[in-house]
């Protein structure tokens, strides 16, 4: 079939259409800078505050590693692209402080190695609250402290995907500012850990316990308070987070602490993880949920444990003023279809309720440690269908 030649109508149309279609592709950032090192960086980040408007992009087309005595701090909405995190690395020259200090909503870093030496208090990326939307992906964490880490109020929406933590103590730990705990319900959006590969000795813990310590916004430190200080651990606000909420299909290796853990957390699942535990270090295990964390699914992961660790690990807390009774463990967690492998003890459990475990396989991990504390009885919503537990059940304690 021949087709009609376009009218000159129709061609000037096409045109038309052409021109607003790649300005629609070229206007996903506000405004494009580049830089080659560290202090052209800091300068685009300057820059890009100063333009106003929407999310400018930077491209940090480096292809070494640089060194930089202090703190690149990041004010203003605008995503950071190292191009390839293997050839564009940035380094903290003193080893003692932060590669990236996040003080803006709407920030995003990606394909950038992240590295400070393991020095005492070192930050690949801390997150200074009140932030929001914050994305990083596809980024190498090495060497540092913590890898990324949040203190102030609790970050909302946080997105950490395609990432490799290797080397550092932990890869990821939100605390949130026992200030701001108080006694209502706080909100941390939509958060998403997925993809990333970890190697220990601890991985991604959001904790909303907070531990005692206190944050002032002005000196950026944290400061530890006594037991029974206002707003500490012992409050019993839990952080709620939207539906979707996850660490998913992450790989963790060589744990010797906690590898996903969450504290005074509600609706944030854990599903299709693969942790493999080594012993020594400190206490901890695959998967570990404390302090009132409520109604999340632990689902499709495979733990394997070692002597002294456990795959999941649900519990009360007792430092700082929060009483080691039943009120302040677990709630309405579903644990369904993972599996149980390794020398430590599949699952440890107390002072939890209403708590589903059902089509578990613990054929090759068949050890239990189960207690109750004051306060009440640990107890089931349903618990069927475990293979390798007595009777297909999780034991109840005694």
């Amino acid at each position: 079939m021949k087709l009609p030649k376009p009218s000159f109508f129709n061609k000037c149309l096409l045109i038309l259409m052409s021109l607003t279609l790649s300005s629609q592709a070229t206007t996903a950032y506000g405004k494009t800078f580049f830089a080659n090192n560290v202090p052209s960086l800091k300068n685009a980040i300057k820059q890009a505050k100063n333009n106003g408007g929407g999310k400018d992009l930077i491209r940090f087309a480096g292809n070494a590693t640089y060194n930089d005595g202090g703190t690149i701090i990041v004010n203003t909405p605008v995503t950071i692209d190292g191009i390839n995190r293997g050839k564009t690395r940035i380094k903290n020259g003193d080893n003692k402080g932060i590669v990236f200090d996040i003080t803006s909503s709407n920030v995003t870093l990606q394909n950038i190695g992240i590295l400070a030496n393991n020095g005492n208090g070192t930050r690949g990326v801390r997150l200074v609250g009140p932030v929001a939307n914050v994305v990083i992906k596809n980024c190498a964490l090495i060497k540092n402290q913590i890898g990324i880490s949040a203190f102030g109020s609790v970050p909302v929406n946080l997105t950490v995907n395609g990432n490799n933590f290797n080397g550092n103590n932990t890869a990821l730990w939100t605390f949130r500012d026992t200030g701001k705990a108080g006694g209502n319900p706080l909100w941390g959006g939509k958060y998403v850990i997925a993809g990333n590969y970890v190697s220990g000795p601890a991985g991604f813990i959001i904790d909303n316990g907070n531990d005692g310590n206190e944050w002032n916004a002005k000196t950026k430190t944290a400061t530890f308070k006594a037991p029974g200080f206002k707003g500490s651990s012992k409050s019993p606000s839990v952080t709620n987070y939207a539906n979707g909420s996850a660490m998913i299909n992450n790989t963790l290796v060589n744990m010797t602490s906690i590898a996903l853990g969450l504290a005074k957390c509600n609706n944030f699942d854990i599903v299709g993880n693969k942790v493999t535990m080594k012993s020594g270090g400190g206490y901890g295990g695959c998967i570990q949920m404390e302090h009132r964390t409520k109604s999340c699914v632990v689902k499709n992961n495979t733990l394997n444990t070692a002597a002294g660790k456990s795959g999941i690990y649900l519990i009360a807390f007792s430092d700082h003023g929060a009483k080691h009774v039943y009120k302040n463990g677990t709630r309405n967690i579903v644990v369904e279809n993972n599996v149980f492998t390794g020398g430590g003890t599949a699952f440890t459990g107390f002072a939890f309720g209403g708590l589903v475990a059902r089509k578990n396989n613990f054929s090759k991990n068949k050890r239990f440690t189960v207690f109750n504390v004051l306060g009440g009885r640990n107890s089931f919503s349903q618990n069927f269908g475990n293979i390798g537990a007595p009777g297909g059940k999780i034991p109840a304690g005694k």
